[in-house]
């Protein structure tokens, strides 16, 4: 059930506008289905033919996580026109727009649906994986925010004979802020900001796939993804946009040299 004492902070109908605006110029799509009466949208942008890559590009599945959104939308907004025929893309921006509003991690119904995937109840589940599991991209990136920690890290999940992407985005965000100094995050090593997990890795931990970016990578839709973490509390909020665009535009530069 909904919760009683929520009290919407935003207004997901801003986001809604700008989506809009940007099916105007160079993506395509539209909503692809509605949660809490509120539509979920699906973007893509091609060129004439097929890019080298492709890759899918998600934010906003915890509503108390603003900054992934921002900051994924202005990716869109200021460098969408220039990667046509350099990267196709698929844009999930908010699968949770009730979270968004109420500023709440879960949905209206107080599911993470972050650690629902290997479930088929759940209606965000389903328009998910209705769109996604027969298609394959080469990426998936997402943005995240923890609220636990003051240092950035990232999450990186690939097939072991995959080169690493983790420690090139760690060194091109060095300057904004502290990056994780733990050893281990939600039970996985990290060095130097890099949560490095490959499946052997993953069937140690067994920890299946619950979260979005483990479905799609043991689903095969996905072969690599990157899952990048600001620190919500102890970053203000133009540092943790900006982290995040860095992280998309360098996964860029890496993976689609011009």
């Amino acid at each position: 059930m909904k919760s009683q004492e929520a009290v919407k902070l935003r207004n997901y109908g801003d986001l809604v506008d700008r989506y809009d605006a940007l099916l105007g110029r160079c993506f395509d799509g539209g909503p692809a289905g509605e949660i809490d009466r509120m539509p979920v949208y699906h973007m893509t942008l091609r060129g004439d033919s097929p890019a080298p890559q492709r890759w899918l590009l998600g934010a906003g599945m915890h509503g108390d996580e603003p900054a992934g959104h921002l900051a994924l939308l202005e990716f869109l907004e200021q460098d969408g026109e220039k990667l046509r025929g350099r990267v196709d893309l698929d844009v999930m921006p908010c699968i949770n727009p009730w979270g968004y509003e109420y500023d709440r991690r879960e949905n209206s119904d107080g599911i993470d649906i972050n650690r629902c995937f290997e479930e088929e109840a759940l209606e965000e589940v389903r328009l998910c994986k209705g769109l996604l599991e027969s298609e394959r991209f080469d990426l998936f990136l997402e943005f995240h925010e923890d609220w636990e920690f003051e240092g950035y890290y990232l999450f990186e999940v690939r097939q072991e004979e995959m080169n690493r992407l983790g420690p090139a985005l760690i060194d091109a965000i060095r300057s904004h802020g502290p990056i994780y100094r733990h050893p281990e995050v939600e039970g996985f090593p990290v060095m130097d900001g890099v949560a490095d997990a490959t499946p052997p890795l993953l069937a140690r931990h067994g920890i299946g796939s619950k979260p979005l970016p483990l479905w799609l990578f043991h689903a095969g839709v996905s072969y690599h993804t990157i899952t990048s973490e600001t620190p919500s509390k102890h970053w203000d909020a133009d540092t943790r946009i900006a982290t995040h665009l860095s992280i998309a535009r360098n996964c860029v530069e890496l993976l689609t040299p011009a």
